[in-house]
C-alpha cells in the first residue's frame, strides 16, 4: 500500500480548515502554487515512506569538519514560520572558517528573498563584495 500526503493545493484550503501552521501554509501556497513560480504539473505530493528519511536527516553535521573555507550566509530578516533564519545562521554559528559574514536583510522574510528587487538587490550587492573579496585572482599574469 502506499500512503501519499496531499500538502495543501489552494489557499482556499487554508480558511476554516484548522491548519496550525496557516502563516506557513498561505506562504508555501502562495508561492509555490499561486504566483507566477508555479508550475502546473507540480502534484504538491510526497510519499508518506519518505518522512522518516526527511525527519532523519541533518545537513549540518559536517560543517564544521567541511565549511572550511570563506563563508557568506545571507538571510531575510523577517523570522518566519519556515525556520528558514535559523538554517542560514547555524552553519554559519557552525563553520570553522576565520572568514565569515553573516548578512541580515532587514524586513525579508524567506519567499520574498526570492524574487522581490527591493531584498534581492542588497544580497546581490553583499554577494558581489563578498566575490571580489574572496575570488578576485590574486595574480592573472599566469594564466
Amino acid at each position: 500500500m502506499v500512503w501519499w500526503v496531499a500538502l495543501v493545493c489552494r489557499l482556499s484550503d487554508c480558511g476554516s480548515g484548522g491548519i496550525a501552521f496557516a502563516a506557513l501554509a498561505v506562504n508555501l501556497v502562495t508561492f509555490y502554487r499561486e504566483s507566477r513560480i508555479g508550475h502546473p504539473n507540480s502534484t504538491n505530493r510526497l510519499l508518506f515512506v519518505s518522512y522518516g528519511a526527511l525527519l532523519g536527516f541533518d545537513a549540518f553535521s559536517l560543517v564544521p569538519e567541511l565549511l572550511i573555507q570563506p563563508l557568506q550566509a545571507i538571510v531575510g530578516g523577517h523570522r518566519g514560520p519556515t525556520g528558514q533564519y535559523d538554517a542560514g545562521r547555524r552553519p554559519f554559528d557552525l563553520s570553522t572558517s576565520r572568514a565569515k559574514h553573516f548578512f541580515e536583510v532587514e524586513g525579508a522574510g524567506h519567499y520574498d528573498m526570492y524574487y522581490k528587487p527591493e531584498y534581492v538587490g542588497p544580497a546581490v550587492a553583499r554577494l558581489a563584495e563578498f566575490f571580489s573579496e574572496y575570488l578576485a585572482p590574486e595574480d592573472s599574469a599566469g594564466c
